[in-house]
């Protein structure tokens, strides 16, 4: 057998050993040209595959998508490499990368205040909130979530065998008294305000407050109580099922919902977006654990979120929030925040966790769970195939539970060579945490089964982090997951014949996208040929697209470093489609 005919064959037979059992068969580099049918996938890895990838000649026009990614399971591993796409067959050809295709955008920033109506999510309280989850896992780190929870279910238990009872449940009109940690401070721990709160409604799982201080022309009394049935029907059922059920560490069964004016504070003048709550780890421990040398003074000791009050004629700080402006804010915040305090509560008290479940993950489930509750409010199934009109059909709950997710998911679509739904920055930047959200949901969707909501119950109970707690649910490798994420976010609606495992089964992304972009699919697509110098941050990629009319000759990808060497990196790999 000639000697360049047996180099191939056992590249063949190594690239087929490598694949996992159903993945798309992996093809030879060059030796065979990829002919691909309408709808039809290829998974490429390997430095000799990806070296040189040939399209083969083709009778009718066709367009072939091109996804190159970075497999790698750390978080915000970047690899820059070179893209060559050439027509023909023969040395490396070079030609001027064009502009990406349907990289348009017509929005400004969110501004913090009335109502603006714009088409760009909060980064204020993406920041804030930022520096809030550092500030705890700097507070907690030091100590095993697990054994901290121990000791103070401990104490808890001690307490209530020495005394007669328990607190009543406060009622109405009720003043009650709060630390309320400074989110701006570099300690939440040791700076905190004294806070007194009216109750101003009493429901089965909630127990609405508002600060004394907080700004005149607030809420009326039909307000609060819409508020307290909403979380009782609605937020407080739909996180505990697909979540788990809340801590209860004050024994009153309730979630304190307080509306404080040391969230206004927390928003400069003339700040673009705006904090518009939080929970806070501290407050699910006691002020003091002697037994592990644990100090935290802010901590109140029950279940509770801080929300935004309504400031219409701009008392504190001249930042002016009608109440339509608060209302909104309060039920995606309060969805999100809820499912905060529901990890952590089942980390250290149920599955025993050493540790808080990392930013990406975290900050995706509480972002679905805003998605979650919508669906809820607005009587939608669990996998109904949303399309925009679906979300759009009522306003409030448009910009309560769906507008901030597709913006951000907007920004990840933008520059997906920049962002990554297991990045680290997702605690302070946007798109990552867009990327996350999609990241979940296509997770749900592909991985469930027929229990999607044991699924999401299951990664908040881990007790593994970050992408092995993505993976020991799913049951796959991340690498097997990232093909379907990424082909899906550009193949769904626009490709004809694709298996389910390329598709949200819970959204008509491309239609919900495009429509939010003003009729311009957002995602940054490069048009081929072209040689370009790209990168890749681990858990995402790039995309190209190759159009070819008929009777076309056959076309060539090279996957390269950058300078020098023979592989592109470690973790590379090409997904292919063929589109049309």
């Amino acid at each position: 057998m000639p000697r360049r005919i047996l180099i191939c064959l056992c590249i063949a037979i190594l690239s087929a050993c490598g694949d996992s059992p159903g993945s798309p068969p992996v093809d030879p580099p060059c030796s065979t040209p990829l002919s691909l049918r309408r709808g039809e996938v290829r998974l490429l890895s390997g430095e000799s595959v990806l070296s040189c990838v040939i399209l083969g000649s083709s009778a009718e026009a066709s367009e072939h998508l091109f996804v190159s990614a970075n497999a790698a399971t750390t978080a915000d591993d970047v690899q820059a490499y070179r893209v060559n796409a050439f027509l023909g067959t023969g040395t490396l050809g070079s030609t001027a990368a064009k502009l990406p295709a349907g990289f348009a955008s017509n929005a400004s920033m969110q501004t913090g205040g009335d109502d603006a109506q714009n088409d760009r999510p909060n980064q204020f309280q993406s920041a804030f909130e930022h520096r809030l989850r550092q500030q705890e896992r700097a507070q907690l780190e030091p100590y095993s979530l697990a054994a901290l929870a121990t000791a103070a279910e401990a104490r808890r238990a001690f307490e209530r065998r020495t005394r007669s009872a328990l607190s009543a449940v406060p009622r109405v009109s009720d003043t009650l008294s709060f630390r309320v940690g400074n989110a701006a401070s570099s300690n939440m721990c040791t700076n905190y305000r004294q806070v007194r709160g009216v109750v101003k409604a009493v429901g089965t799982r909630a127990l609405i407050v508002l600060d004394t201080e907080a700004p005149n022309g607030g809420f009326s009394a039909s307000d609060f109580q819409e508020i307290a049935t909403e979380f009782d029907d609605v937020v407080y059922p739909v996180d505990a099922q697909w979540f788990g059920t809340p801590t209860d560490i004050n024994g009153d069964g309730k979630i304190t919902i307080l509306f404080t004016a040391a969230i206004n504070r927390l928003t400069p003048p003339g700040s673009l977006g705006f904090a518009g709550g939080f929970f806070y780890s501290g407050d699910l421990l006691p002020r003091s654990i002697p037994s592990q040398g644990y100090n935290c003074e802010s901590s109140n000791e029950q279940e509770i979120i801080y929300l935004l009050a309504p400031d219409p004629n701009g008392q504190i700080n001249g930042n002016r929030f009608s109440l339509t402006t608060a209302r909104e804010s309060s039920r995606g915040t309060t969805a999100h925040e809820l499912q905060h305090l529901i990890n952590q509560g089942v980390r250290q008290s149920v599955s025993r966790s050493a540790t808080l479940e990392v930013t990406w993950l975290n900050e995706g489930l509480s972002h679905f769970a805003e998605e979650a509750v919508g669906r809820a409010v607005r009587r939608y199934s669990d996998f109904r195939r949303l399309r925009y009109a679906d979300v759009l059909v009522d306003l409030d709950d448009y910009d309560s539970y769906f507008r901030q997710n597709l913006l951000r998911f907007r920004l990840w679509m933008e520059r997906p060579d920049l962002a990554s739904p297991i990045s680290a920055l997702a605690g302070s930047q946007l798109a990552p945490r867009g990327a996350a959200w999609a990241l979940v949901r296509y997770a749900i969707d592909q991985y469930a089964g027929v229990d999607a909501r044991a699924f999401t119950r299951a990664l908040v109970a881990g007790p593994q982090v970050d992408v092995a707690n993505l993976e020991a649910r799913a049951r796959v490798a991340l690498d097997q997951i990232l093909p379907g994420f990424l082909v899906a976010n550009f193949a769904d609606t626009s490709a004809t014949s694709l298996e389910a495992r390329y598709r949200y089964s819970s959204w008509a992304m491309r239609d919900a996208m495009t429509s939010l972009n003003g009729g311009v699919f957002p995602l940054r697509v490069t048009t081929l040929p072209a040689d370009a110098t790209m990168s890749s941050r681990s858990g995402s990629g790039n995309y190209f697209l190759f159009a070819r009319g008929a009777a076309a000759g056959p076309a060539t990808l090279r996957m390269s470093p950058t300078s020098g060497g023979a592989s592109a990196f470690a973790n590379a790999r090409l997904y292919v489609v063929r589109v049309k």
